[in-house]
């Protein structure tokens, strides 16, 4: 009992370690999910597109992406369903208004 008395410091300082181990690997597991859903995400998007084949450029800028394609026959109805917030077709490009996670798709599709 002296033993504890004298060193309680280092034993709730391990407690303390242990704990923030446990939420760290916790964050970790979550923050994996997350990349995998969203990974999925942008490769149904990118298969609505035609797929990375079917790209000739793109530019992102801010929350949109502008697309040169090859092929300008999309599935609009299927990247509404997706979340695509707007998608706007000329007659040389594709804008498709992503929002936040635009410059994460930028670098999926790199």
């Amino acid at each position: 009992m002296d033993f504890i008395l004298k060193y309680w410091y280092i034993f709730v300082s391990l407690l303390v370690l242990i704990v923030l181990l446990i939420l760290f690997i916790i964050y970790k597991i979550r923050k994996n999910k997350n990349n995998k859903t969203t990974n999925d995400l942008f490769a149904q998007i990118l298969n609505c597109l035609g797929g990375r084949d079917n790209i000739i450029k793109y530019e992102q800028r801010n929350s949109r992406l502008q697309f040169l394609l090859k092929d300008y026959n999309i599935n609009k109805d299927k990247l509404k369903e997706l979340g695509i917030n707007g998608i706007v077709v000329n007659s040389d490009k594709v804008t498709l208004v992503i929002g936040s996670k635009a410059d994460l798709f930028a670098k999926y599709i790199h």
